[in-house]
């Protein structure tokens, strides 16, 4: 991934712009003359895309095939205001450093190929917003998106992306 740091405003302590790419390909799948489907990794493994760390919107695996593409672009927002700091009982437990607003988009594609036309034609897509805490040291999330299919929430420990 990439990350842009933004100035602050009266608002935000800190914005960053969070890109990511990621593509895949399976070069053991085969596909035989009768249509069965050989030397194929485990859908949870090989070009899939839905659940928790692309294409949110979607359930896990949603999508899956030999090749894949994806493209996510986030706004990483932290207010100075922390709601949690008027909660002094609670803060004191959970130890909430800071909240962080996220509108994200995201587009992706599988096929069962590794061509670029194929790829960015005909792209699955969604958006949404992300809600996360830091406390105690770890990332808590809540990401809500919407898409062609509907809409998924989906929470996790840890940013989507973080390299």
């Amino acid at each position: 991934g990439a990350y842009l740091s933004l100035s602050q405003s009266d608002w935000f302590r800190q914005k960053v712009i969070a890109l990511n790419f990621w593509t895949s390909y399976s070069p053991t799948w085969d596909e035989q003359p009768n249509g069965d489907i050989t030397h194929r990794p485990p859908p949870y493994t090989g070009a899939t895309l839905g659940g928790l760390w692309r294409m949110r919107a979607y359930p896990s695996q949603r999508f899956n095939d030999q090749a894949a593409v994806y493209y996510s672009a986030e706004l990483r927002m932290i207010p100075y205001w922390n709601p949690f700091d008027y909660w002094p009982w609670l803060q004191k437990h959970l130890g909430v450093q800071w909240i962080q607003l996220v509108p994200f988009a995201e587009v992706g594609r599988v096929a069962p190929e590794w061509d670029v036309d194929r790829l960015h034609s005909d792209m699955k897509w969604d958006a949404g917003l992300g809600l996360r805490f830091l406390a105690m040291g770890i990332v808590a999330r809540i990401d809500t998106a919407f898409s062609d299919e509907g809409f998924g929430v989906q929470m996790m420990i840890s940013q989507p992306f973080q390299w």
